[in-house]
């Protein structure tokens, strides 16, 4: 089992090393973009350990990173750009459930510019086939559909206001220890709603509904 953590820590620190180095490679304004990251690796200590802790969190970032680069900064035919969007979707959300909240306004924008409703009941369950499958796969060998943590919160006796208060606390936290990151996230969500499209708007209002899940319910890792 130490071998297996090992190859887990250096396979998670590949994925979020190439991650950085592929964003300032391919980003417009890198001057800015160089910045930014270099400060949220620097100083970000959520950053930092998310990053390294496993797998999941550093795939969830160059998930993230290929569909800003191929979907959110690309221009392409509405159909393609929407399929290969419900693919990466369909993919981030393999890694974690909650993750969808992300991508989903980008990809209710998408959804909205197909010429037809004929592609926009058709594309959804052929970009999601990934998902769709995972799900058969799983009722039939685990007997659910969902991972044992989306039942757990379900099920939980814990009161509602007891889990708002505690996820207000570890807001607080959140803030008081890592300020850096905090700041940068406003900032780069601010700059997006000043000078982005509509697809970039959609991103950065996904970003913040993320955020507010994580704040209200929390994830698995949270």
């Amino acid at each position: 089992w130490d071998n297996v953590a090992q190859i887990d820590y250096v396979v998670s620190a590949f994925f979020a090393l190439g991650s950085y180095a592929a964003l300032l490679f391919f980003a417009p304004h890198r001057s800015r973009v160089t910045l930014m990251f270099t400060l949220l690796i620097l100083l970000s200590p959520s950053f930092v350990n998310y990053a390294s802790s496993g797998l999941g969190s550093s795939l969830s970032y160059a998930l993230v990173l290929v569909f800003v680069a191929t979907v959110v900064a690309r221009t392409a035919e509405s159909k393609r750009l929407f399929l290969r969007g419900m693919l990466l979707s369909a993919l981030l959300t393999l890694n974690g459930l909650e993750q969808a909240i992300m991508l989903a306004p980008v990809m209710v924008y998408l959804w909205l510019q197909l010429p037809n409703w004929r592609l926009r009941l058709q594309l959804p369950l052929i970009g999601a086939s990934p998902l769709i499958l995972w799900a058969v796969f799983s009722l039939f060998y685990y007997g659910v559909p969902f991972p044992n943590p989306v039942y757990a919160q379900w099920g939980s006796a814990v009161q509602a206001t007891e889990v708002l208060t505690q996820r207000g606390h570890f807001s607080q936290a959140g803030v008081s220890f890592d300020t850096v990151a905090v700041i940068l996230l406003i900032a780069g969500v601010i700059r997006i709603f000043d000078l982005g499209d509509h697809r970039h708007k959609a991103c950065a209002a996904g970003a913040m509904l993320y955020l507010l899940f994580c704040v209200a319910l929390g994830t698995n890792d949270t």
